[in-house]
């Protein structure tokens, strides 16, 4: 039984994420350059690995960025590979710098460090597939975006691991 309710409450941060991502593209502009976004999925993602496993994250991340590309029709094109390794890494970094740093790091340092991370998967998929390193020239201010949006995610995730009521709940499910 306790598998089903792992699956369910993955299921269930799986659509957060969805809505969360989706809302996102459709009613929220991009934040100063086309394309860059607050990332309002990484609260669930930064949620996950610090409340559960790093498989649970990264199945939400990975099944995320699926269905999202799938829906806004860009599959297996460079937007969609920009989302997966920016996801993955960003995935990657917040899941090792909480295993060896969490007594060190808080949460808002580990979403701003997923947010960069993030960033940099999409430039490296943009260098592959656009051939320019001109592209570099960017980065610098997506990087600073990217900090401000870390920054946001971090607090409001910081805000949701410190309601005990929910995280007691949570544990009792799992």
């Amino acid at each position: 039984m306790k598998i089903v309710k792992r699956i369910s409450l993955d299921a269930l941060l799986l659509a957060f994420a969805l809505v969360l991502s989706l809302a996102e593209s459709l009613y929220m502009p991009s934040l100063f350059i086309p394309g860059v976004k607050l990332g309002l999925a990484n609260i669930v993602i930064l949620f996950t690995i610090y409340i559960l496993k790093f498989y649970d994250g990264f199945i939400i991340t990975i099944v995320r960025v699926f269905i999202v590309s799938l829906l806004s029709g860009n599959i297996f094109q460079m937007g969609f590979f920009m989302s997966l390794l920016g996801a993955f890494l960003s995935l990657i970094s917040m899941f090792l710098l909480k295993l060896f740093f969490q007594k060190k790091l808080s949460v808002i340092f580990i979403s701003i460090i997923g947010s960069l991370m993030h960033v940099s998967g999409q430039i490296i998929i943009a260098l592959i597939y656009l051939e320019n390193i001109a592209i570099l020239y960017y980065y610098p201010l997506i990087a600073i975006i990217s900090l401000l949006s870390g920054f946001v995610i971090g607090i409001v995730t910081r805000k949701i691991l410190n309601n005990q009521n929910l995280i007691a709940y949570l544990h009792r499910l799992i």
